[in-house]
């Protein structure tokens, strides 16, 4: 019997199209099916969704914009743009590590379970003890 291929679950409805397009690639990426994966996941693809509404805000204000006093100053978006891309990617990040840290896991399982597997021709005996050397009772 075959594992039936993997789907991806919905996206959350209140994502918009970036947060979207980044949970549907990251949840076949990571095989993502574990509840409070899906959350840190949708937590990630908020901050993206974010940094891209605040990057349509500077595409059509500016990088910056003149005070009533006539002064220069950073439009506030540029802040958030960055730390909202930063969250995205040390949540995503975040999400790369567990996901390593279950593939070790299960390797591990793995060649522990093969370790105590008995091989072919030992008959699940180890060493030969004295009946090996022919002074056996």
């Amino acid at each position: 019997m075959t594992e039936p291929d993997y789907a991806p679950p919905d996206p959350p409805k209140h994502l918009h199209a970036t947060g979207r397009g980044c949970w549907t690639e990251l949840c076949v990426e990571f095989e993502l099916e574990d509840a409070d994966d899906l959350r840190i996941l949708a937590l990630g693809c908020q901050a993206l969704d974010r940094a891209a509404q605040a990057g349509r805000v500077l595409r059509n204000d500016g990088l910056y914009w003149t005070d009533r006093l006539g002064n220069v100053r950073p439009h506030p978006a540029i802040a958030t743009e960055a730390k909202s891309r930063a969250s995205a990617a040390q949540i995503i990040g975040q999400l790369q590590r567990s996901r390593l840290a279950y593939d070790r896991y299960e390797l591990a399982l793995e060649r522990q379970a093969a370790a105590q597997t008995p091989h072919e021709g030992t008959h699940g005996r180890r060493g030969g003890g004295l009946r090996r050397y022919g002074m056996a009772t």
